[in-house]
């Protein structure tokens, strides 16, 4: 089950666990087979929309936040043998934006980068 019931996208791409540690996000993702592509590695988009949600727990402590620029880097291959942990911290975070970094890992191996700058919501939404 994903850490967020509502979510089915999270859902399809594994169960995951979430540590929060003094203003950064841990996943732990047990990924599933439908989340992997024909060659048996985890599809980009999956890895991306991770990232994201990664990020935004952490952008959010601050209040609402929403995405306005990714930039995610694929560095390795990512597989459903191992599990795979995500980590994002703060890199910057001002009134009204917030600057993150992630990154992914499988064992000792680096798999992938990101970085995302995120806008806080004014009390309207907007």
């Amino acid at each position: 089950m994903p850490f967020r019931d509502d979510d089915s996208l999270l859902a399809f791409i594994g169960e995951i666990g979430v540590r929060h540690d003094d203003g950064a996000v841990c996943f732990e993702v047990r990924l599933k087979e439908g989340a992997l592509n024909p060659l048996g590695i985890l599809h980009g988009g999956a890895l991306a929309s991770l990232f994201d949600v990664a990020m935004y727990e952490v952008a959010r402590t601050g209040g609402e936040a929403v995405t306005v620029s990714q930039e995610t880097k694929f560095l390795s291959a990512i597989r459903a043998d191992a599990p795979l942990y995500v980590d994002a911290e703060a890199l910057r975070a001002g009134r009204r934006t917030v600057f993150c970094t992630a990154r992914a890992t499988q064992g000792d191996r680096l798999c992938g980068h990101a970085t995302a700058q995120f806008a806080r919501l004014g009390d309207k939404g907007t």
